[in-house]
């Protein structure tokens, strides 16, 4: 008699077509963010005369790197009806454990060596919240070159 195999059955069609769209979806937003980030960062670096400095850019950037380990270990199952092996699991999982504990480091060095750099080219910071942005750590700040650009909208 033969040993049906474990993992076949724990993958059936229905639930590897459900892995495929979350892979699809998790591409898409992995895209999204890579092009959202790098418009951003492309604003910044011409120095138009109001910036508007998200605080979550390295989230932004870092996301889809996050999102890849999840892809990684969805593959086996849904295209080659095998689970993940131990070691890969293992690894994707470190992996986001770094971007997770390296994230906020980064993410304090961008603001205070970029938020320095406008200062240096003449930058004020506008105070308030800019319209469109919520309060606090995940929000926004405003720098302007001249106060009454603040104002602005």
């Amino acid at each position: 008699m033969k040993r049906k195999n474990a993992s076949s059955d724990a993958w059936p069609v229905k639930r590897r077509i459900t892995g495929v769209v979350a892979i699809l979806v998790m591409v898409v937003i992995d895209v999204g963010s890579v092009f959202m980030a790098c418009d951003i960062l492309s604003e910044w670096m011409t120095w138009p005369p109001v910036i508007t400095f998200q605080h979550g850019i390295v989230f932004v950037l870092l996301m889809p790197v996050f999102i890849l380990f999840f892809i990684i270990m969805l593959v086996p199952p849904v295209f080659f009806k095998k689970e993940a092996s131990s070691r890969l699991n293992e690894v994707c999982i470190k992996g986001m454990f770094a971007i997770m504990v390296g994230w906020i480091p980064v993410e304090i060095c961008v603001y205070l060596i970029y938020s320095h750099e406008m200062e240096r080219r003449g930058y004020v910071r506008c105070s308030g919240i800019p319209s469109g942005y919520t309060p606090g750590r995940g929000g926004a700040t405003r720098y302007a070159l001249d106060l009454t650009l603040c104002r602005k909208k």
